[in-house]
């Protein structure tokens, strides 16, 4: 009970105390004392049992937390035409300082990521080494780091840099994101002469022949707003085209687009090039490469289903959802037997056109689904000889999906498909078994999840149950087997396959055994069952249509371009016949670089397929990467890759203040900028301090000696007036 019982109980006793006085004046005296002395009585048991307590507040004055940022980053230690760190430390003094006398002010210094430091290292230091300046990073974590200290305060960042972020994330946004209010302050001199630089080129990672694609081209200028500049493309040193554009406001980037259509496949490198304005010195940022692979125009795809189900419509969703299938899809109502006594132009519906497809269209196809599909109402066996000449000849694929009309209960272990799938089937008394259980996955490349063995665990034990099987007799030699069913076994005493998979002569098939894989988009997981249903399906997809992400060798760098003298890091995955992970394989790597100079290393096994290898990129200029897997004495596969060592990093060449983008920081988290040149006084509009309740407590008034003894004197008082006046 709160204090509002004590102050009911309070007005009870007032009410009894002036009953009393009037029957002590206006009738018998002692009879007016007793009545008063029985109602305080009562009124003192009332106050105990409703317990009437008080709450105590006790409230204290925190100093806002300020953290102030340095940029201390390799751009910053650059002497000419102003020395930086003269003007990052006058900033410091002269801005940052006087809010120690007024907040409570902590100092970090930043690069790559920001690390806590004291005011006197600040002032001291003339370590400016960081090869990044990654500002979205430096907000990040010291937001996250005031949050941990101070909670419950308010709070404000301040960063003092030149604002030439080259980190991957926008800084803006983390800004934005952050939550807190970003007060930046400038240390760097601004640009006197013109200067126009392309700032980035991106066109995709894949592109496809005879498909139109964009190439987009970012550039900005310097003291330069208004101009315009000729923007040239090439691909593979050949000009494509060219644009006039005109430049904005220093810090603004202007886009320019190329609209491209690749006719050959393979690796396209793209340069784009503006031409150098009147009096422009540094013509160093004129130009700037990208490369996508070209892969053949969009994949086609013909799906037959047997009847309307969950399978059809879920695998069907995920094939619509990406851009670079197109499908023909047909579910079989109707069957070339089928006699309507209507006439043909008074149907919706119509008969399935099974010889113009298996005797004309069929190459046009790059897969073919076949899901439960009663071809024996449609067509004659032999029609399957084109298929099987579309997947060994012509390099194309098939998918069987499960069902009760599939496989050799679907009689296709009398076709020429029976060759072709990477199962043996049973014939006609297959077994097709409905009882629910959960696939054993394989540790495949196929069956990945996620970017971890244990993540892909845990994933593939989130995945729904299926609720059927067709049990073929045995997984064939060279098959790959990507799950199977934790009970029923098949002929040959191993466990059934659920997914199976091959390379057929130039081609690739799979048998998927079930048809109850749109579970998996209805269960529940760690993520978006949908998602992962969704994101397994791409991958097996990708590799019947054979998207270069699933070559047995494939190797790549970890990053585009280098500064000269920094480490080149390679990275080659090998997958063996069968694609799965290839840990006994040699990796010879040949490197080619500027100047023309060969050499070969070996590259190590880190795991999982995957063997790595380190070069020094000492010359400036492109660099040739090939990588020649062997094992036993027979190649696997080979695999080419380039990358680009710049002469020098963008911490050596960010000379100028970059003010559109310490303006854009502080304008989206609800801060201000400050040119520290312009001579205005640094002031955060921002409370001083923060009131905050530090601890509540609470005192029962009615638990208390006082209160009790009060209450034995009452009675005791009574009893005197009685004895005394010969009540008792």
């Amino acid at each position: 009970m709160n204090i509002e019982a004590g102050f009911i109980a309070l007005a009870g006793a007032v009410i009894a105390a002036l009953s009393a006085i009037y029957v002590y004046f206006k009738a018998d005296r002692k009879r007016g004392l007793l009545t008063a002395l029985r109602a305080a009585a009562y009124i003192l048991i009332i106050f105990a049992l409703v317990k009437p307590s008080f709450e105590r507040t006790l409230t204290i004055k925190r100093r806002t937390a300020v953290a102030v940022i340095a940029d201390v980053s390799k751009s910053m230690g650059l002497k000419k035409p102003e020395d930086k760190a003269a003007l990052l430390k006058a900033a410091i003094k002269e801005k940052a300082v006087p809010l120690a006398g007024i907040f409570d002010v902590s100092w970090y210094a930043f690069s790559g990521t920001a690390q806590k430091t004291s005011l006197e290292d600040l002032l001291k230091s003339n370590r400016f080494a960081g090869d990044s300046t990654d500002i979205a990073s430096a907000l990040d974590s010291v937001a996250g780091e005031l949050e941990k200290e101070r909670p419950g305060v308010k709070k404000a960042l301040v960063i003092i840099s030149d604002g030439n972020n080259n980190g991957v994330l926008d800084p803006a946004e983390a800004a934005k994101h952050a939550g807190i209010p970003v007060y930046t302050i400038s240390a760097g001199p601004q640009k006197k002469g013109v200067d126009v630089a392309v700032r980035s080129i991106s066109a995709g990672e894949l592109g496809f022949t005879g498909m139109q694609s964009t190439v987009t081209v970012n550039i900005s200028g310097a003291n330069a707003s208004g101009r315009t500049v000729r923007v040239a493309l090439k691909a593979d040193g050949i000009e494509f085209g060219s644009k006039e554009a005109v430049l904005q406001d220093d810090g603004l980037e202007t886009a320019v687009k190329f609209e491209v259509t690749p006719k050959d496949t393979g690796l396209v490198r793209y340069r784009a090039e503006v031409k150098p304005l009147p009096g422009e010195e540094d013509k160093s940022n004129n130009s700037a490469e990208c490369e996508v692979r070209v892969l053949k125009e969009k994949v086609r795809i013909l799906y037959l289903s047997g009847h309307p189900n969950y399978e059809y419509r879920f695998l069907r969703q995920v094939l619509k959802t990406n851009p670079n299938y197109e499908m023909v899809s047909f579910i079989l109502l109707r069957g070339i037997n089928n006699v309507m006594a209507f006439p043909e132009d008074q149907l919706t519906l119509i008969p399935f056109p099974v010889t113009e497809l298996f005797t004309r269209d069929l190459p046009q196809f790059d897969i073919v689904i076949l899901e439960s599909f009663p071809y024996s109402e449609y067509m004659p066996s032999k029609m399957f000889d084109s298929l099987a000449r579309l997947v060994t000849e012509r390099g194309g694929a098939l998918l069987m999906m499960g069902g009760d009309q599939s496989f050799g209960r679907g009689g296709y272990a009398a076709t020429p498909l029976a060759d072709l799938l990477p199962v043996t089937l049973d014939g006609p008394s297959e077994l097709y078994d409905t009882a629910p259980y959960r696939m054993i996955p394989e540790q495949h490349p196929l069956n990945s999840l996620s970017y971890s063995k244990d993540g892909d665990a845990l994933l593939w034990k989130s995945m729904a149950e299926l609720s059927d099987i067709n049990v073929a007799a045995a997984s064939k030699p060279g098959a790959v087997v990507l799950g199977r069913h934790p009970v029923i076994k098949s002929k040959s005493g191993e466990f059934a396959p659920v997914l199976a998979a091959w390379q057929k002569g130039r081609g690739r098939v799979m048998a998927c055994m079930t048809g109850s894989t749109w579970r998996w988009a209805m269960g529940t997981g760690q993520e978006t069952s949908s998602g992962l249903y969704a994101r397994y399906w791409q991958g097996l997809f990708n590799w019947l249509s054979g998207v270069p992400d699933v070559k047995q060798v494939k190797i790549a760098s970890d990053k585009k371009s280098y500064a000269k003298n920094e480490t080149v890091r390679l990275s080659v995955s090998v997958l063996d016949e069968h694609y799965r992970y290839e840990n006994a394989a040699t990796v010879a790597l040949s490197v080619s670089d500027p100047d023309g100079k060969k050499a070969r290393e070996v590259c190590r096994l880190s795991g999982n397929g995957i063997y790595e290898c380190s070069v020094a990129g000492e010359v400036p200029g492109k660099y040739s990467f090939e990588a020649s897997v062997y094992k036993q004495g027979k190649e696997l596969g080979k695999d080419a890759c380039t990358a680009e060592v710049t002469g020098s990093l963008s911490e050596e060449t960010d000379i100028y203040l970059n003010e559109t983008l310490l303006s854009e920081i502080a304008k989206k988290s609800g801060g201000e900028y400050l040119n520290a040149a312009s001579g205005k006084p640094f002031l955060l509009k921002i409370d001083p301090e923060t009131e905050e309740t530090v601890s509540k407590t609470r005192k029962a008034l009615w638990d208390s000696p006082v209160l009790f003894l009060f209450a034995a004197l009452i009675l005791c008082g009574e009893w005197y007036v009685r004895r005394t006046s010969g009540m008792l």
